[in-house]
């Protein structure tokens, strides 16, 4: 789960910088870590990564 988090932390610069190269692998990592989060036991704690995933997605041009 720390691995997961540390990809997220290094990827949401990227994505500030270059979105539309970026954005995808970030929302892709945030996936994973809410479900490593889930699997870990962390139900509420697996909810907020999936909701910036999600938000991110939103905002991707279609």
């Amino acid at each position: 789960m720390q691995a997961s988090q540390a990809v997220v932390d290094a990827l949401r610069p990227l994505a500030e910088a270059e979105a539309t190269r970026w954005t995808p692998a970030l929302i892709e990592a945030l996936e994973n870590l809410g479900d490593a989060t889930f699997k870990a036991g962390d139900w509420w704690g697996s909810r907020a990564p999936k909701r910036e995933a999600k938000a991110l997605a939103k905002s991707l041009p279609r």
